[in-house]
């Protein structure tokens, strides 16, 4: 399970490397964020199963 949690990651850092959420028309940032939050929903069960905390929000750094 270690191993989906690292592709699926990886997989959607490239999706959002190259498709930006923020300032796409109103219907595909929907599906984007919609995606994001499938990703998001998917891991936190993952890491549930696993026994491994995860923070509620991360923080950007600038």
């Amino acid at each position: 399970m270690t191993k989906y949690l690292i592709d699926l990651a990886t997989a959607f850092h490239a999706f959002y490397t190259d498709c930006r959420i923020k300032g796409a028309e109103a219907d595909v940032a929907q599906a984007r964020l919609t995606l994001a939050d499938v990703t998001r929903s998917v891991i936190a069960n993952v890491l549930g199963m696993l026994k491994i905390s995860a923070p509620a929000r991360m923080e950007k750094n600038d």
